[in-house]
């Protein structure tokens, strides 16, 4: 009913849509002929057909962001790569199917400014983040990577450092991985101007190193910034 009364739609956001079936997005298709960018959390009764008849029904999307989609395989990337090149914004956040061979098809888009792969059921690995950033990195303003447990400080040196120049918005939440000492040189040598958004939480080993250089490098640019559970930060540093 949404699509029929509303075929005009150009951008659509549901939340808590776990009763979403295949049949919806099969309406979609033909119903919304004008969508350019879809949020989805919780679809996750949405099978792969329906990805990708819906992928290519709307060759002209350009935001595809989606949540908790349990379904969502590689064939499911692939389609979407190639159905819907000029995409600018992607989230697949807690998509348990992702692994390294998604960043293959995600590094083809030409287009892409805000990137998000986070909380995968298997972190990606250091290797494939890092070559995904060498193709796609120098065009982001925005970066998620919460939630990958085994990426290291090679993604901050060898990835990031090289590739995020016009990065404003940065997320590296959930990372165990990172080293205290790992996030200062990060931010002693990146030659990004200033970032104004940081979200580091949850990263235990992450203390004073890591909170001056966060600060020497954008700490005149920050309006937001999370530093929950940087359980040894000192007094003097905070």
């Amino acid at each position: 009913t949404l699509a029929s009364l509303n075929p005009g739609l150009e951008s659509l956001r549901l939340d808590l849509c776990g009763r979403i079936e295949n049949s919806a997005f099969k309406h979609w298709e033909s119903h919304l002929p004008l969508l350019t960018r879809l949020e989805l959390n919780g679809p996750f009764l949405v099978g792969c057909d329906a990805w990708k008849g819906f992928f290519e029904s709307h060759p002209q999307i350009t935001g595809f962001l989606v949540t908790e989609s349990p379904r969502f395989d590689l064939s499911c990337m692939e389609s979407l790569a190639s159905n819907c090149p000029n995409l600018e914004e992607l989230r697949l956040s807690r998509v348990g199917k992702m692994n390294d061979e998604f960043l293959e098809h995600i590094g083809t888009f030409d287009s892409l400014r805000s990137l998000e792969l986070s909380y995968p059921a298997k972190s990606l690995s250091t290797d494939a983040v890092v070559e995904l950033l060498s193709k796609v990195g120098s065009r982001l303003t925005h970066l998620d990577l919460s939630g990958n447990d085994l990426l290291t400080d090679d993604v901050l040196s060898e990835g990031l450092v090289p590739n995020i120049q016009l990065i404003s918005s940065l997320s590296l939440n959930n990372m165990g991985e990172l080293s205290d000492r790992g996030m200062n040189e990060f931010f002693d040598a990146t030659q990004n101007i200033g970032i104004h958004k940081i979200s580091m939480f949850r990263n235990f080993d992450l203390a004073d190193k890591a909170l001056d250089g966060l600060l020497a490098h954008s700490g005149r640019s920050l309006v937001e910034l999370n530093i929950n559970n940087w359980k040894s930060v000192s007094n003097d540093a905070l």
